[in-house]
């Protein structure tokens, strides 16, 4: 459910990002409503709930073909992606 929470949130903002731009998830808080069998097919609604400078707030809400079985907030951060490639090279080569 995280990996589907972080999905649809970095879908919904992608489009606005400027080029050089990235994202990263920051944390998420979620909470298991309802069981879903395995094998069902699940869906997420994500909203953009609120921008603080980089930092972007989401509400997420997750069903499954019967009813919503999850609910989250999710935080994720816009990066300049050369900057970030760069602190990890030098992680990299320590």
């Amino acid at each position: 459910m995280t990996l589907l929470i972080e999905m649809a949130s970095h879908q919904l903002a992608a489009p606005h990002l400027k080029p050089g731009q990235g994202q990263v998830g920051l944390s998420v808080s979620l909470r298991h409503l309802a069981p879903t069998p395995i094998g069902r097919k699940v869906r997420a609604e994500t909203e953009l709930a609120a921008i603080d400078r980089r930092k972007l707030a989401f509400k997420v809400k997750v069903f499954d073909e019967v009813e919503q079985v999850g609910e989250a907030e999710h935080e994720r951060f816009v990066i300049d992606v050369d900057r970030y490639i760069e602190r990890l090279k030098k992680k990299f080569a320590a």
